[in-house]
Parts: C-alpha cells; structure tokens; sequence
C-alpha cells in the first residue's frame, strides 16, 4: 500500500516511504539550496511529528523553486543528497496548484493576473471569473503561489 505524501517535498523525492527510510534528516538539500537556489527548501519542525522532524520540505510561500530556473541544468538539492532519496528526473512534479476564489483580487474585481504572468509553463488560465491550472502542464514549481498578492493559491503534494 502506498503511503500518500503529507507534505510538499524537494525536486526528485522518491516514494514517501521510500524517502522516509533513505533519508537521513541531514539537511544538505537545504543548505544546497539556500547556497544555490532559491531558498525554498526547510526542514519540517518536531510539531509535524517526530516521524517527519527534520526532513526537507518544499515552502512556496518562502520562495519558488528554481527547478525551471535557475537549477534547470544543475539540481543542487539532489546533488547534495547523500542516501538517493532525491534522484534526478527527465521531469519533475513538486506539487498541485489549489486555487480559493474568495482570496483572488482579480475574482473580487481588482486588475491582478500576476499568476498568469509569472508561470513558466504558461499553465495558468483565467475566463468567466475562473482560474484555470492545467495540471498536465503545470510543475508545482510555485512561482503562481509566492506572487500570488492574495494568497488565493496554494500548493498541496500530489
């Protein structure tokens, strides 16, 4: 049975059990990423649960990931991983874009597309009063969710 992630995770996460085992709460995917990406990644608090303290998770809200950008030819985090429990990928999927229309200027009258504008897949839509994520298209990359002045966007593990 396969364990569902309860967490956003780095860029090349093998399973979530499989990532719970190899990982070694070390914190170098962190550090690599602070130095040469974007800062997105932290470790998880002890208030997670102790079975999660201390491994790496992905914040949108902190920073985007850079794995379309800046990290697109080199991946610091997985390079700095000691066990394999991040691996290098043709492709990467970090997360699942969630959109609240409560929160959204544009929804609420306002001039704001800025999620359109900073997505680098172009995954993003918006018609009738409705955002659109193209899910096919998008990487859960999170640049949508840090611009995002409203804070109607969210990213959840898929």
């Amino acid at each position: 049975m396969s364990m569902t992630r309860k967490f956003l995770r780095p860029p090349g996460a093998i399973s979530e059990e499989e990532f719970l085992r190899k990982c070694i709460k070390c914190g170098k995917c962190v550090e690599a990423c602070e130095k040469y990406g974007s800062g997105c990644l932290e470790l998880l608090s002890i208030f997670k649960g102790l079975r999660y303290w201390r491994t790496p998770t992905f914040n949108p809200f902190k920073a985007p990931c850079e794995i379309l950008g800046k990290c697109s030819v080199r991946q610091y985090c997985i390079e700095a991983c000691p066990t394999g429990a991040l691996v290098k990928r043709h492709s990467y999927k970090l997360g699942k874009v969630i959109w609240n229309p409560n929160k959204c200027i544009k929804v609420r009258g306002g001039e704001c597309l800025v999620c359109i504008e900073v997505c680098p897949m172009n995954a993003i839509r918006f018609a009738n009063k409705v955002l659109q994520v193209r899910d096919s298209i998008c990487r859960g990359c999170g640049k949508c969710v840090h611009a995002c002045p409203g804070r109607a966007l969210t990213l959840i593990p898929c």
